[in-house]
């Protein structure tokens, strides 16, 4: 997509694609209302009619709260710092994007509870296509421009309303459910704030870049932000599909968490090598993709897959914290960490930019994953399992060190890659062929 669509669209329409966006972001993260704990923490094992409770009552309440954020959110957009750059329809076109797909928000907890990966992956890959689809249309034959943008968004929560109906199908109800109530008063509070204080973060930072580096600069970032979700969807069809293994892991005393340390060394490793090949051929690969004009965003894309390393460290402490009732100790944690960024954003980013913004990330995530390795301590001791994460940090910014001082030539960059490569794939051939190994023996078990 990115040649097509970086033809017709630069850094500024990005840009204001951001800063809208984080706004939206904002509501759908506010009405979580704690859902996702609940959820995590109930679901499993709960009789079907428990499971109807909590589900529609989670369901219902995230709906109105969007709703009316949304509307607040539309009539008082032209007063809100930074928004002077986006269209009205964009906005409008946004708002409605942000309550469609709603349901797919608790849904997707269901779906990752029950470990239904092909649900996720094809709402992920519908959404994936219908968007493409929708913005080539609104960019080259409607000739929208930013609006096409908003367009898209709207066509892929209509996607995601459709995945939510398959999956919450039996499980929704128009009732409240008053224990139910009672859990996210007393819980869902805390977690709800834990999840608004992670969006309110980030659209403090894209409006203190729109503000002190300009819009085209916050295209430059944001871009340099999708290849960081660009490889998350993988990382987070893992995360999806091992979450509840590690979570039945963390629940037995017993347990090394030994299946979900397999799984997440193969995603280290994987975002490891993609450190290296942005840290190597990045701008030349992103210059072509984007005519050009995004070259800028390769160094920013280096740094993300080292970011994904450390923000998807932790994750027996993590699954520790929710499935042994330390709920309120996680959402806390969030909510720290979130003002620890958004602390370190003010005093970074009128000062360094675009580099001050990705810092102050860095800070809020180091702050948070420490903090959950101390959180989790006292319910259960756990092995420490991010050996590749912390490698993978080191090896990419080694990498880039070496392009930095001996290449230069695509050719060069090129040898360089192939040789880290290499050695990349030598030091990690034990946890690559582990899992092959341990499915051959299930398949073809000794005798005794």
């Amino acid at each position: 997509m990115l040649p097509l669509v970086t033809r017709v669209a630069g850094p500024r329409e990005y840009g204001i694609f951001a800063l809208v966006s984080a706004y939206t972001a904002f509501g759908s993260a506010l009405a979580t209302v704690g859902g996702n704990y609940i959820i995590s923490h109930r679901f499993l094992g709960a009789s079907e009619e428990e499971q109807r409770q909590v589900v529609s009552t989670v369901s219902l309440l995230a709906l109105a709260t969007v709703s009316i954020y949304g509307l607040l959110l539309f009539s008082l957009w032209r007063i809100l710092p930074g928004t002077q750059y986006a269209p009205m329809l964009g906005v409008a076109l946004a708002v409605l994007a942000m309550i469609i797909a709603q349901p797919w928000v608790g849904a997707l907890d269901i779906v990752t509870i029950r470990g239904e990966a092909w649900t996720f992956a094809a709402v992920a890959i519908g959404q994936a296509i219908v968007t493409s689809a929708v913005l080539l249309f609104g960019l080259y034959r409607l000739r929208l421009g930013i609006t096409a943008f908003f367009l898209s968004q709207l066509a892929g929560a209509v996607v995601a309303l459709a995945g939510a109906f398959v999956t919450l199908r039996g499980l929704f109800e128009w009732r409240l459910d008053r224990q139910v109530l009672r859990e996210l008063g007393s819980l869902g509070f805390i977690s709800a704030i834990g999840n608004v204080a992670e969006s309110t973060q980030t659209g403090v930072e894209r409006t203190m870049l729109s503000l002190h580096s300009g819009v085209a600069q916050l295209g430059i970032y944001s871009n340099s932000q999708s290849y960081r979700t660009f490889a998350s969807m993988p990382v987070g069809a893992i995360a999806k599909s091992v979450w509840p293994v590690t979570l039945s892991e963390a629940a037995d005393p017993n347990s090394g968490f030994v299946r979900t340390k397999e799984a997440w060394d193969i995603a280290y490793i994987g975002l490891t090598a993609a450190g290296i090949f942005l840290a190597t051929m990045g701008d030349l690969v992103i210059g072509m993709l984007t005519h050009g004009k995004f070259t800028a965003a390769y160094l920013f894309a280096t740094y993300w897959m080292m970011f994904l390393l450390m923000q998807n460290s932790g994750k027996p402490q993590t699954a520790i914290l929710f499935r042994l009732g330390g709920g309120r100790i996680y959402a806390r944690l969030v909510v720290i960490s979130a003002f620890v960024g958004m602390a370190a954003l003010v005093a970074l980013v009128p000062r360094f930019g675009l580099w001050g913004a990705a810092a102050a990330v860095a800070v809020q995530q180091l702050f948070l994953r420490a903090s959950i390795q101390i959180g989790a301590r006292p319910f259960r001791s756990t092995p420490f399992q991010d050996e590749w994460a912390l490698f993978g940090i080191l090896y990419i910014a080694a990498v880039y060190v070496v392009r930095l001082y001996f290449g230069g030539s695509p050719q060069t960059n090129a040898v360089i890659l192939l040789l880290a490569t290499a050695v990349l794939l030598f030091l990690a051939r034990r946890p690559l062929f582990r899992p092959v190994r341990r499915m051959l023996f299930a398949a073809n078990p000794v005798s005794g």
